[in-house]
């Protein structure tokens, strides 16, 4: 049994639902009904791939999930202790020392310049309610994933510091139930694995697991 699922992580619900009214959406289609489903997930879109499929296994054939939200050095104490005292009265406050640095995405300046010069990527501090919802939803994940059941991937930099490789190491662990399971870790690369330097190695190892797993449930 799942642990319960705490309200004040729901703002994770709204995204899960998108995901699940899309599968619905093709489940009708006969084009695609008979076709596998895998999810995949970076970052934050990790720790809800992995909530979708610890609630809907039987969706899926299997997920691929990059750099998980797991472990956070964001998720530190001190960032726990305020956003617990704080958040219900100020959950816009932000943290002026508790942000995403743009230069420690990616190794490639172009990747990091064209963020620097997005003006829709936020670059202030961590606002403290949503602090708070991530580090439930964080938390609430590791206490499931000894429930989870569909096979995975997971993808990972040895060099990320902004979702740490430890909670990747964590889910490899402890998925009791999952027999098909990987981690592949990419000595150096930073948190975008896809927009890394090096990144054709990655790609080309998704690739190859879902052609395995595709063959091995027939459907090539």
């Amino acid at each position: 049994m799942l642990p319960p699922f705490a309200s004040s992580h729901l703002f994770l619900k709204d995204y899960i639902d998108d995901v699940l009214q899309f599968v619905n959406i093709t489940l009708k289609d006969s084009s695609f009904s008979s076709l596998p489903r895998f999810l995949m997930g970076h970052s934050m879109g990790g720790l809800i791939t992995l909530q979708i499929a610890l609630q809907r296994p039987e969706l899926f054939k299997g997920i691929i999930l990059c750099a998980p939200a797991l472990i956070s050095p964001l998720d530190s104490p001190l960032v726990i202790f305020i956003s617990e005292h704080l958040s219900s009265w100020f959950p816009k406050y932000q943290l002026p020392f508790v942000r995403i640095e743009p230069d420690k995405l990616s190794r490639d300046i172009d990747i990091v310049n064209e963020r620097n010069g997005n003006p829709l990527n936020y670059i202030e501090g961590l606002r403290i309610g949503f602090g708070m919802q991530v580090h439930n939803a964080m938390k609430w994940t590791r206490l499931s994933i000894p429930q989870l059941k569909v096979p995975f991937l997971v993808v990972h930099g040895g060099g990320d510091k902004i979702t740490l490789l430890s909670g990747s190491q964590y889910l490899l662990n402890n998925a009791t139930q999952v027999k098909d399971k990987s981690l592949k870790v990419y000595e150096g690369f930073f948190h975008e694995l896809l927009l890394e330097l090096g990144k054709d190695v990655v790609i080309a190892d998704i690739l190859e697991w879902l052609a395995k797993e595709c063959h091995n449930n027939s459907f090539v």
